[in-house]
């Protein structure tokens, strides 16, 4: 089994949130995507903050009849701050996983400041990363190069051959406006190198410096804004960090926030289930 792990505050989750679900499922195949709400946040919280068991229940809401998405309430049930080592730990317990069945999704803003997060250095021997480049979020390579070394990580060049490869000869076919650019058709995200053959490009990546190149996947000009494959790294536990584009969608749950102060529509922002529990909620409190 293969499963996305998207987790957050989702105060409250908006079409952005699913929109980079639906990219990441559909680019590695997920069995499921899984969307796990943080009950106490470590490092967000105040005033605005809607509560723990509101932002549950428009989770739920928002994914009810989306195909392989799901909810967990594993952050309800573990006491204290909702650390993802925590989380992780207890979700492969659970599930009977091993980290390479797990893929944790992350915003490529939230993996520059990784630094911040309890034990995070633990977390990437839990599972493959995946890191979403955002719209209005610049994705600074050379930053995330050196973080990706410091955690292990080096960029796989054999990996990217294969993208790059399968980028190319999906470029010669016909394709239709609306088809996503499913680069897992043609690569299992799971493969890589020989143990030999992945020591010595290791090796090599770190005395040379590999780990700086860019992979530049060629891409279909009528692709530009569709989700796709941007970069690829590994590490010695045989665990990926890859870096995907997704479809750009302009909302953010500040702004949300803002319009429900306002008394203003977010209609346009979240699924309507989203917004009718949102509205009774505010209406009632």
């Amino acid at each position: 089994m293969k499963l996305g792990i998207l987790g957050g505050t989702f105060n409250p989750i908006h079409n952005g949130h699913l929109s980079i679900a639906e990219d990441a499922r559909d680019i590695f195949d997920f069995d499921s995507v899984v969307f796990i709400p943080a009950k106490t946040p470590p490092l967000k919280g105040g005033p605005d903050q809607i509560s723990p068991d509101v932002r549950y229940k428009i989770v739920k809401a928002a994914i009810e009849g989306i195909d392989r998405f799901e909810i967990s309430d594993i952050e309800f049930k573990i006491e204290g701050p909702s650390y993802s080592v925590l989380t992780m730990q207890q979700l492969a317990k659970e599930r009977g996983l091993s980290p390479k069945d797990l893929y944790f999704i992350l915003g490529v803003d939230a993996f520059l400041n990784i630094h911040k997060w309890w034990s995070y250095k633990e977390l990437f021997k839990l599972s493959n990363f995946i890191l979403v480049s955002r719209a209005g979020i610049e994705t600074d390579f050379d930053k995330i190069n050196t973080i990706a070394q410091d955690l292990g990580f080096c960029y796989n060049k054999d990996v990217a051959s294969n993208l790059k490869e399968s980028q190319d000869h999906d470029d010669s076919q016909p394709t239709t406006p609306d088809k996503t650019s499913e680069i897992s058709e043609a690569y299992d995200s799971n493969q890589l190198p020989s143990k030999k053959s992945y020591t010595d490009h290791t090796n090599k990546c770190r005395s040379s410096n590999l780990c700086g190149h860019q992979n530049n996947i060629k891409q279909n000009s009528q692709k530009g804004n569709l989700s796709r494959m941007l970069k690829v790294y590994s590490n010695n536990s045989h665990l990926n960090l890859f870096i995907i584009k997704t479809r750009p969608v302009l909302v953010s749950s500040t702004d949300i926030r803002k319009r429900i102060a306002n008394g203003e529509s977010i209609d346009d922002l979240v699924p309507k289930p989203v917004s009718n529990l949102i509205m009774e909620e505010y209406t009632t409190a």
